[in-house]
């Protein structure tokens, strides 16, 4: 596996045979909605059972490195977790869900997508636009901004900017919101 796909082919499968629900986030995300950028990772939020975390690490015995008592520990505090493929050393960041009712409806607005030819669940763009300001906010970083205007650009008309504004204001990131919102 030296790309993307081959990463994402195996992921998929395994999150997939899991039975648990995922979804990419992250810049793979944003990417696929808006701008096309580089990324040497995979982030996805997951909300597993501990019995489907058991079947997912099981699912990549062969080729990957992760932790299992890591893994154990990202469930616990509902934190993350990371899976790297040995052949090509990409990474995919394994987030379990937050209980915070933005996340937890993000994870049922997922939708399913084909990113490099693979099928996979996506957080929605509303999703990924006011995860990109979050971001923003915490790091300070004006590639997460440009991320999120390019998801606003990229989904023209076919996004909910009424939702987008409710989270925002809730986030605390209206402020963010207002820089990046195309006029009128």
């Amino acid at each position: 596996m030296t790309s993307p796909k081959g990463l994402l082919v195996r992921l998929a499968g395994a999150l997939s045979a899991s039975g648990m629900p995922w979804m990419i986030t992250g810049s793979t995300a944003s990417a696929f909605y808006g701008e096309p950028r580089a990324t040497q990772d995979v982030d996805v939020v997951v909300d597993p059972t501990p019995d489907q975390v058991l079947r997912f690490l099981d699912e990549l015995r062969d080729g990957f490195y992760v932790s299992r008592d890591e893994a154990g520990d990202a469930l616990r505090i509902r934190g993350m977790f990371n899976v790297i493929d040995l052949e090509s050393g990409w990474k995919a960041g394994i987030i379990v869900c937050p209980d915070r009712p933005f996340e937890r409806n993000e994870i049922a607005r997922r939708r399913p997508a084909r990113l490099f030819g693979v099928d996979v669940f996506v957080i929605s763009p509303e999703g990924s636009v006011v995860s990109k300001l979050r971001w923003a906010a915490s790091s300070g970083s004006e590639r997460q901004l440009r991320d999120a205007a390019s998801v606003l650009a990229g989904c023209q008309g076919d996004i909910d900017l009424d939702y987008i504004r409710r989270e925002a204001e809730v986030a605390g990131v209206s402020h963010l919101l207002a820089k990046i919102l195309p006029p009128g």
